[in-house]
């Protein structure tokens, strides 16, 4: 069976060298991340770490 490049992409996002990451616009727009939102929830669970929308109410 051949795989499609969809199933093989893999995203990358950028750390500089004091740690900033630069994620993929597309991403914040997935949770709801307005571009004049400059905050994020961060989290660190279970060896990942997790970006939240802060303004979504967690559980």
């Amino acid at each position: 069976m051949m795989e499609s490049k969809e199933d093989t992409h893999v995203e990358l996002a950028v750390v500089d060298k004091i740690g900033r990451i630069q994620l993929p616009r597309e991403y914040l727009d997935s949770i709801g991340l307005t571009s004049d939102s400059n905050k994020l929830e961060v989290m660190f669970e279970d060896g990942k770490i997790v970006i939240l929308n802060p303004k979504d109410k967690h559980v």
